[in-house]
């Protein structure tokens, strides 16, 4: 199936269709761009171990009670560089290479007596740098074992004291930022000289709540100051990393950015900010030597802009013939839809725009082949559930052109991501999800609320990743298929978040976010992957130090025979005992030679059309909205909202999804006016937690269509209770739960 789709390219074009699309300028930003922007603070190297060697220690995997396990590692040849605590009891301790550590209690149900044992192993990460012939010895109070790293193989654990401990082999990662700030969001492109840029955002904590005048109910510290965003660019030659280049000033306000590289060497950065209570895409060319010009040097910051409405989601590729390509997210006037761009050099624009539907437009993705054609997929909720469309620009490409649409079932598809090949193939990778996501449901006990049975589902109930092909203008998929790899591993818990990267031999590869604990218990997630070798997937490998939010994307780019990932962590078990983001890279390797990609016809996956939850949904919302109730010499309406929906952030066993599929719940599904995050503190009071909760709402703040509440739910002991607190404003942070003897 294809609808049909009209593109708008240049300036002349726009003007004729000026009715379907709203007008998209460049301008240089005002009072913004500085002369210290761009420069480097401090620029930092980060070298490359040769000799990398990376373990994940288990202990205690067998303790039916807190046991203290003493401990320190040590290697035959080489060094230890570090050990960090994974997951372990609050009390435990790191110094050096020697470790003090306890399992650790799996929540409030260990404490019952009738649960035989509710203790989670200790687990320690170990970095190397060690050569093939290094035994490594680990001892500790409950004994000691000794391997050889070059005897393990990568996500195979090996037991030792009789089950009690065990070692598995990881994919060397490298520490790339810290100590003092949040660093998260990385984007990678790689030039044509086979320089990796990686750009990412660093976030400053504010100045500290004052706990003695909160509880003399003093507020003021609540708001912080000297808080705020900095974007930072860095690069990577296959031996060492520069880091540390100032894309922006400090303290701003922004949103996930983007880097390309032109035809010309030149480095291009594009990402969200907030301006003027304005989110718009900004970009700006971190240019390369030239006659005359011995060193990069900095374009002036400049704005795509049109009037008014939230612009963000920003992604980018270059075509064959070296030009940059933006796709976007931008709210037209009571909807989102997705914008593009082309910008040629760094300084001549050319642009070029969609004509979408009328509902809600999501996530852009972009890749571009070999032929001059770029590619623009997106997911859509025109037809009342969300599927997945893609669209071609680019060389020779007609202005008539066919939208493919690569899911349109009645389940829920959604946040795609591209990829080509050698082959000019586009890759394509999505989640699936069910029907009717988002309608009445009420978990396991629907007779509670007297509906008998979900006619609808959660959130976050069923979820997994799809992958298909577009080649030669057919939509094809791989012949072997991701569901029958999923049954083989041991990842039988919800998928999300895919990210796809072909490596130079034509290995496509898949990461995509799981939670690691067959109950889903705490709020964390790690990154996994695997690679479409031609005729089968490998088997999923971990990203170590890949801990953190569901939402949480990898970049990926193709290096040597494998590709790099570049990711967070904040370390995290669960959001209560997170430690501050920090981004590493970690090169992954296949495992066995790629054949030429077996492929056959996309399967429909059609299902009968499901009888819907409310049959005049619409036009009851419609009424709803368009009623007034006179009160003196006002008008008053009705607004449908709520601030008790609960997220990643402080989720219930892994069942309440992204903090992004709340928002598209509250505009798509629920139809709502307005929507407040009910998250325990934004976070469990994290700062960072925080910045990233009011943000995610600030971006769908488009008033009056739809209101994004600053909220959050205040949980503390009896007798206080479970409050929902409203800001009248953004910026403020959650109250500290002090004891009960002062409850505020």
């Amino acid at each position: 199936m294809a609808r049909r789709a009209r593109l708008a390219s240049g300036a002349a074009t726009l003007a004729a269709v000026s009715t379907l699309l709203m007008l998209l300028m460049f301008e240089r930003r005002p009072n913004l761009a500085h002369e210290e922007d761009g420069q480097p603070a401090v620029l930092r190297t980060v070298p490359v171990v040769e000799n990398a060697v990376q373990l994940r220690i288990e202990l205690a995997r067998q303790d039916q009670q807190q046991r203290v396990w003493d401990g320190e590692v040590s290697t035959s040849e080489g060094r230890v560089l570090g050990v960090e605590i994974l997951r372990a009891s609050m009390n435990s301790t790191v110094e050096g290479a020697t470790f003090q550590v306890r399992a650790r209690r799996a929540g409030q149900a260990a404490r019952r007596p009738q649960q035989r044992r509710n203790l989670l192993s200790a687990v320690l990460h170990v970095s190397l740098d060690a050569p093939p012939t290094a035994s490594v010895t680990v001892k500790t109070s409950r004994g000691e074992f000794s391997f050889r790293p070059a005897d393990l193989t990568a996500g195979e654990a090996v037991a030792f004291l009789d089950g009690n401990a065990s070692v598995e082999r990881e994919e060397p990662s490298l520490k790339l930022t810290g100590p003092n700030t949040e660093d998260d969001h990385p984007a990678l492109a790689r030039a044509a000289d086979g320089t990796i840029w990686l750009a990412y955002v660093e976030y400053q904590p504010g100045s500290p709540i004052i706990m003695p005048q909160v509880a003399n109910r003093r507020f003021d510290t609540l708001e912080p100051e000297g808080h705020g965003d900095q974007i930072k660019l860095g690069w990577f030659d296959g031996k060492q990393w520069q880091l540390g280049v100032n894309v922006t000033g400090e303290g701003r306000d922004v949103w996930r950015p983007t880097v390309a590289v032109d035809g010309h060497g030149n480095v291009v950065v594009a990402w969200a900010e907030k301006v003027e209570d304005d989110w718009d895409v900004f970009f700006r060319t971190y240019a390369a030597p030239r006659e005359g010009r011995a060193e990069r040097h900095w374009s002036e910051t400049k704005r795509i802009a049109h009037p008014g409405g939230s612009d963000f989601n920003v992604v980018s590729a270059v075509d064959a013939d070296g030009k940059v390509w933006f796709a976007w997210q931008s709210w037209n006037r009571d909807n989102f839809d997705i914008r593009v761009a082309t910008i040629e050099g760094g300084e001549e624009e050319e642009l070029a725009g969609i004509a979408n539907s009328s509902a809600n437009e999501w996530c852009p993705a972009i890749a571009a082949d070999s032929k001059g054609h770029v590619y623009v997929a997106w997911d859509t909720y025109d037809r009342g559930n969300y599927d997945v469309r893609l669209q071609q620009f680019g060389r020779g490409v007609p202005d008539e052109i066919d939208e493919t649409l690569v899911a349109h079932s009645p389940r829920f598809e959604a946040r795609v991501h591209l990829a080509c090949d050698a082959a000019n193939r586009v890759w394509i990778a999505y989640e699936e999800g069910d029907v009717l996501w988002g309608k009445d449901y009420q978990g396991n006990t629907p007779q509670r609320v007297g509906i008998g049975e979900n006619p609808g589902y959660g959130l976050y109930v069923d979820r997994t990743v799809r992958v298909k092909c577009l080649a030669d203008g057919q939509l094809q998929e791989p012949a072997a298929g991701l569901d029958a790899a999923f049954r083989d591993s041991t990842l039988q818990r919800n998928k999300s978040v895919p990210r796809l990267a072909v490596d130079e031999a034509g290995g496509v590869w898949l990461a995509f976010r799981h939670h690691p604990l067959s109950g889903g218990n705490g709020e964390t997630w790690h990154s996994y992957a695997m690679r479409y070798e031609g005729d089968g997937w490998s088997e999923p490998r971990e990203l170590p130090n890949s801990s953190n939010l569901l939402d949480n994307r990898p970049a990926l780019v193709a290096f040597g025979k494998g590709i790099l990932a570049v990711h967070s962590t904040d370390r995290r078990t669960r959001t209560q005992d997170r430690d501050q983001d920090d981004l590493y890279a970690t090169r992954l390797a296949p495992v066995d030679d790629v054949g030429q990609p077996e492929l056959k016809t996309a399967a429909a996956r059609e299902i009968d059309e499901p009888q819907p939850v409310h049959a005049n949904e619409v036009e009851d919302v419609a009424r709803l909205r368009a009623a007034r109730v006179p009160h003196g010499e006002r008008e008053l309406r009705l607004l449908r909202g709520e601030f008790h929906r609960h997220t990643e952030y402080t989720a219930h066993r892994d069942q309440d999804g992204l903090l992004e599929d709340s928002l598209r719940y509250a505009l798509d599904a629920g139809r709502l006016d307005w929507m407040g995050n009910g998250d325990h503190d934004n976070g469990n009071g994290h700062e960072y937690m925080w910045w990233q909760i009011q943000k995610k709402f600030d971006l769908v703040h488009n008033p009056p269509q739809f209101v994004a509440a600053m909220t959050y739910e205040r949980s503390v002991r009896y007798p206080s209770g479970h409050r929902n607190v409203m800001f009248p404003r953004r910026g403020i942070r959650p109250l500290p739960r002090l004891s009960n003897q002062q409850p505020i």
